[in-house]
């Protein structure tokens, strides 16, 4: 699977994987005290936010290549879809 980005798809790509990992630190710098005294284990909250950035890299990377005409042809759906979530979670709080 060869990945196809332009110069500024390059840029952002940098952009979001340097910001996630300034996140991934202050996450650690936050709460491994509060994990500490919780779990036993001061990197419970880092590893957690870890594997979900890997997870969100990977789908990032997978969805990169679908062809936007087929995204654009379910959009509707996903927007529904998403404003049903809003309101189950609306209702629930």
């Amino acid at each position: 699977m060869k990945l196809k980005l332009r110069k500024n798809g390059k840029i952002v790509l940098f952009c979001v994987i340097l910001l996630t990992i300034i996140g991934i630190y202050e996450v650690y710098s936050a709460s491994n005290v509060v994990a500490l005294d919780d779990y036993n284990d001061p990197f419970y909250y880092f590893k957690r936010q870890l594997l979900f950035m890997v997870v969100g890299i990977i789908i990032m990377f997978v969805i990169i290549n679908i062809d936007i005409n087929k995204i654009k042809s379910f959009s509707s759906f996903v927007f529904l879809f998403c404003l049903f979530l809003i309101q189950v979670h609306v209702e629930v709080h």
